[in-house]
């Protein structure tokens, strides 16, 4: 995770000056660990969501588009990387905190996340849409986003002062280690989002350093791993790295043993062996408690873009999910779900997050069903989008902290600025 101080300085110094916006950010509810809490402002510590307030001229990145498409849904993630890693610009990430439904199907009404006022009128935004401060919008970034836009991202300019609901603000993407076996099934979602494979490389478990931030696990077989492998994903995942796993990497791991430990990261016991059990059986019910969910911003059914592979639902034993762990998409008539138990915590998920272990401290984890998620049908979109959101929300929780303190300034006198940073992971430098 790279962090550029200078960048968010320059924040820092036009909030100070009255020139940026957003300078109120008011604290809404606590959901992931405090440790891994984004804090901008060294004179305004806070905690995601907050509210924020943006002046006119600011850009809508609108991720709610009722057609989902390569260009209009997953395309935005690669203006995403693009600001934060090659422009230093941090984006707002806008989601309504008490939504309750979803639009999963043509006709359902869309969930609002805020409503603007842009140069074109008034409208609804929905899926977890983008926010870009107008005191960022420079030649260089105006030049960069409208390359997006011809891309197939829709951006939108406002007309009028916005103040609504930011879960959090991204401020680098993260750097991932694809599995080696088959970390290349992920690499079409990166072509399809235009985010570069400069952003994740290639390798097993004892490749992570303290520079990555998450593990991609599609399909694999952890059961036929190296002791040293295993060990070195719990001991990441354990010092709050982020793991997304797919198919049947997903029932090996949470029943892997390293040593008298267990790797069953969202469930109290392990899960039902891929062998085992059967597949799904769609339509899905999708848990209304995760619709406010960074990771659940989506706008269509994924459920066929998760009926392939060896492992296409996961099913819990009768020792169920962890209580701590999000059941998001679940198979309520599974027929190998346990009896007993509460639902959704006793179904069968398609996707389940939470941190490892059900312990704040540790990293956050997601499963996601299927083989290969890739593709442009509208069920392929959703599933990729919430792969993407994932790897979002976890760069958002992992960032660094910095953390500034400003003397009184007085004219013609010169001051010491004195500034830290903490959280995160690597090296940092100071410009």
């Amino acid at each position: 995770m790279s962090f550029n101080f200078r960048s968010w300085l320059r924040r820092v110094k036009l909030r100070l000056s009255g020139k940026l916006s957003g300078s109120t950010y008011r604290r809404e509810r606590k959901q992931y660990a405090d440790r891994r809490r984004l804090c901008l402002e060294a004179l305004e510590p806070r905690e995601t969501p907050a509210t924020a307030s943006f002046a006119a001229g600011a850009y809508l990145i609108d991720m709610g588009q009722s057609t989902q498409t390569i260009g209009n849904a997953l395309k935005p993630y690669g203006l995403v990387y693009d600001m934060v890693t090659n422009l230093k610009v941090p984006v707002n990430w806008a989601i309504n905190p008490a939504k309750t439904t979803f639009r999963l199907d043509a006709g359902d009404a869309i969930p609002v996340d805020f409503t603007a006022t842009i140069t074109t009128g008034t409208k609804n935004y929905s899926g977890g849409s983008f926010i870009i401060d107008s005191a960022f919008l420079t030649p260089p970034v105006v030049a960069a986003i409208n390359n997006w836009k011809a891309q197939g991202v829709v951006v939108d300019t406002l007309a009028a002062p916005l103040t609504t609901d930011i879960f959090g603000q991204v401020t680098s993407f993260p750097r991932a280690v694809l599995d080696a076996q088959n970390g290349k099934l992920a690499v079409p979602y990166y072509t399809n989002a235009g985010v570069p494979s400069s952003s994740y490389q290639i390798g097993n478990p004892t490749d992570l350093d303290h520079c990555d931030d998450v593990y991609i696990l599609p399909h694999a077989d952890p059961a036929n791993w190296p002791v040293a492998w295993s060990q070195a994903l719990q001991d990441f995942v354990n010092a709050g790295g982020g793991l997304w796993a797919g198919c049947h990497s997903v029932s090996e791991l949470e029943n892997l043993l390293v040593g008298t430990s267990q790797l069953n990261f969202l469930s109290t016991g392990g899960l039902v062996d891929f062998g085992s059990h059967s597949k799904g059986t769609p339509p899905y019910t999708y848990n209304s408690a995760a619709a406010n969910d960074p990771i659940m911003q989506i706008m269509n059914r994924l459920d066929a873009a998760t009926l392939n592979g060896s492992e296409q639902i996961y099913v819990p034993t009768s020792l169920q999910w962890r209580s701590t762990t999000t059941v998001a998409v679940f198979d309520p008539d599974h027929p190998n779900n346990p009896t007993g138990g509460t639902s959704p915590f006793n179904d069968a998920a398609v996707i389940a997050y939470g941190n490892a272990y059900g312990d704040p401290t540790k990293g956050l984890v997601m499963y996601e069903g299927g083989h290969s998620l890739a593709g442009t049908a509208a069920a392929n979109v959703a599933a990729q989008r919430a792969f993407f959101n994932f790897l979002l929300t976890q760069g958002i929780l992992h960032a660094p902290k910095p953390s500034v303190t400003i003397p009184t300034i007085v004219a013609g006198q010169s001051a010491t600025l004195t500034a830290t940073i903490s959280g995160g992971s690597g090296s940092y430098s100071y410009q």
